[in-house]
């Protein structure tokens, strides 16, 4: 089981993605919700699937959140149009559930939105996709905490639209006071 992750690191991309109050976020990956529990503005619908049954939901999220593998070729919403997928995905199926998302969403003008650490960059495997596939980079100008084990790396926001511009920039984050981390 993970610890939560801060919200603050969620904020940070939410101006970015062009989310509406008519939005429907999906994270595919959201173990205990606390992505979707930091969207905002608080969209239309937040949909969340997990493969861990065991995993317990942030407290108050508000979000439909079904037990089931991201990659299955089951269709993801049904007759729900999915505008935005939003997540914190393993970096063993980043590149595969990139790609899914935007088969997703793109057709609704929507983004994709992963949380990954900046080695995503760097692979002989993964440079085709990215040169097929564009990014803009969002890097956090500190480091979160990911799954309680402190600070395990450099992280960014890798975000796809259907029009790809790649752009990066560095997120000025809230200081790092006690309690934010």
């Amino acid at each position: 089981m993970g610890a939560q992750l801060r919200p603050w690191v969620t904020e940070a991309i939410c101006p970015f993605l062009g989310l509406t109050s008519k939005s429907v976020v999906l994270d595919p990956c959201c173990r205990d919700g606390s992505v979707l529990a930091a969207i905002k503005p608080i969209p239309r619908m937040l949909l969340g699937f997990e493969l861990d049954a065991s995993e317990p939901l942030a407290r108050g999220l508000e979000a439909r959140v079904t037990r089931r593998d991201a990659l299955s070729p089951a269709d993801w919403a049904g007759r729900v149009a999915i505008t935005h997928v939003v997540s914190r995905p393993p970096l063993s199926i980043a590149v595969h559930l990139a790609q899914r998302a935007m088969g997703e969403v793109f057709s609704t003008g929507g983004s994709v939105a992963l949380l990954l650490p900046l080695s995503f960059l760097s692979s002989d495997k993964r440079s085709a996709f990215h040169n097929q596939h564009p990014a803009d980079l969002f890097v956090l100008n500190r480091r979160p905490t990911i799954d309680g084990r402190g600070n395990q790396g450099d992280y960014g926001w890798f975000v796809w639209h259907h029009q790809a511009c790649w752009r990066w920039q560095v997120l000025q984050l809230p200081s790092a006071k006690r309690g934010h981390r």
